[in-house]
C-alpha cells in the first residue's frame, strides 16, 4: 500500500485552480478528508477502481436534494491510501470503525472486521509503520 502526505484537495496555479491528487486516476484506495482547523478526520472513503472520481464528489455543488457529505474545496485536507480493491475495501472499513469520522452514517460504525479484514490491516501497519 502507497499513502500520499496531507494536502489539500485543490492547488491554485498561475491563478487557476487545479486538483492535487491526479495520479490517483483509476486507481484503488482509499481516502480520509479532515478539516484543517479542528485537525478532526470528518469523512472517509473508498473506491475499487477510481479513487480521484469517488474523493473529488465530495468537493462538488450539487442542485438535488439528496443528502451527501460535501465540503469546501480550500478547508479541509486529504490524504490517499492506494491499494488493490480488496485491501481498499477491507481497510475503509477498519479505519471507519477505528477513527469514528464526522460525516459517516452510523450503520457503517458498526461493522465488524473479519479475520481477513486483519490480515490487511496488519500488513497496513506494517508497511506504513502508522500507529493505530
Amino acid at each position: 500500500m502507497k499513502k500520499t502526505a496531507w494536502k489539500e484537495p485543490y492547488k491554485k496555479v498561475d491563478g487557476k485552480i487545479r486538483t492535487n491528487f491526479r495520479n490517483t486516476y483509476k486507481k484503488s484506495g482509499v481516502y480520509l478528508i479532515k478539516d484543517k482547523k479542528t485537525n478532526k478526520i470528518l469523512y472517509v472513503g473508498g473506491s475499487s477502481n477510481n479513487v480521484y472520481r469517488t474523493m473529488y464528489r465530495h468537493f462538488q455543488e450539487w442542485s438535488d436534494k439528496q443528502k451527501r457529505a460535501t465540503y469546501k474545496k480550500f478547508g479541509t485536507k486529504v490524504r490517499v491510501i492506494l491499494g488493490t480493491k480488496n485491501q481498499a475495501y477491507r481497510l475503509e472499513r477498519y479505519l471507519t470503525k477505528k477513527l469514528d469520522p464526522r460525516d459517516i452514517d452510523y450503520k457503517y460504525r458498526q461493522l465488524e472486521l473479519d479475520l481477513k479484514d486483519k490480515k490487511v490491516i496488519d500488513a497496513y501497519k506494517e508497511a506504513e509503520n502508522i500507529p493505530f
